[in-house]
């Protein structure tokens, strides 16, 4: 435990390498002072029994014996232990000073304080919360998105980190209406809750950049946009046209219709993305809310409004119908 002594009165605002607060440092200098001197005398022990060593190898000699001495005439297990202790001894040196540098808890970069909890003269227990801060020049923000959505992400590689690429956009709303907006960079995802299936990315936002604009404030809700990956090879349709989740119904050339299987490669709550392949190179794709459906019952389609005038996909009246790519021609209404 410590005793807090000083606060940095211009606690708002501050800059890297300022001290933000001190503690009373005298115990820590004392138990400092008292490691050293411990050190001191470990080394004197160990020199002494270094030289008791030596003195009894002479007397061992000097007996008329040849060979090697014992260890334990030698005194070796002696010298070993004082080693020992000297060891001992500058390691305890090396914890005094780590734990009088902890008595003054430097700020890391430039940046303001969010929230702090202690005050001058508090009695503060190893381990408690002073308070928290944070950095004025970028700021890291947690996105929630799903599994599905995660696959389309782009993230850059480790070498463009520090590059501008601002592929998000963050806008949040104050209490007149005010709507502010920030450029942000995707950085990274932190996984996919096995529980939820919901995954969280950061995206850091270069404060520094976007000094134009209102700051961005911590525990501010914001809303994201985030530039994802083009989807290929899709035919994008309304959500309401598909059946169960992974089905649609097609309008065949015979005009009768035809639930088929689909693989979706994205939805959100107004569009679905489905694959193109499997599926005919211009389908007539039912929108209209259908309840149960035979295959093979027969129906007149209309097109923007149109009857299809003709059974075959390829004269239907197709938005893109002079075009080499596949499309979808869209069926607004079905007649049965």
């Amino acid at each position: 435990a410590k005793t807090l002594l000083w606060v940095n009165p211009l606690l708002g605002r501050f800059k890297a390498g300022e001290v933000l607060v001190a503690f009373d440092q005298r115990d820590y200098e004392i138990a400092l002072t008292q490691a050293r001197a411990n050190v001191a005398q470990a080394d004197a022990t160990l020199q002494q029994e270094r030289a008791r060593s030596k003195q009894s190898v002479a007397d061992w000699k000097s007996l008329g014996r040849t060979g090697t001495p014992s260890a334990l005439t030698a005194r070796l297990p002696q010298v070993a232990a004082a080693r020992a202790a000297l060891s001992s001894a500058k390691a305890q040196v090396q914890r005094a000073e780590l734990d009088l540098s902890r008595t003054q808890i430097i700020a890391p970069f430039d940046g303001r304080v969010e929230q702090a909890g202690v005050t001058t003269g508090e009695f503060v227990a190893r381990g408690a919360a002073l308070g928290s801060i944070y950095s004025t020049d970028d700021m890291e923000i947690r996105l929630p998105v799903t599994s599905t959505d995660l696959e389309y992400l782009i993230f850059p590689p480790d070498s463009a980190l520090t590059k501008a690429n601002a592929d998000v956009t963050l806008r949040a709303q104050d209490a007149n209406g005010q709507i502010s907006q920030w450029s942000a960079t995707l950085m990274r995802s932190e996984g996919i809750n096995a529980a939820t299936q919901q995954a969280h990315v950061i995206a850091r936002v270069d404060l520094q950049t976007n000094n134009g604009s209102s700051p961005v404030r911590v525990g501010q809700y914001v809303s994201a946009d985030i530039k994802a990956a083009v989807i290929t090879d899709v035919f994008v349709i309304p959500r309401s046209a598909l059946r169960e989740g992974r089905e649609i119904v097609l309008v065949d050339e015979g005009q009768t219709l035809q639930p088929t299987s689909v693989v979706v490669r994205w939805t959100d709550d107004q569009f679905a993305a489905i694959a193109a392949e499997g599926l005919p190179k211009n389908p007539v794709i039912v929108t209209t809310v259908l309840g149960a459906v035979l295959p093979g019952t027969k129906v007149r389609a209309t097109i923007d409004g149109q009857v299809n005038p003709d059974s075959s996909p390829d004269k239907s009246n197709n938005r893109k119908e002079k075009s080499d790519d596949s499309t979808a021609a869209v069926a607004d209404g079905v007649n049965r």
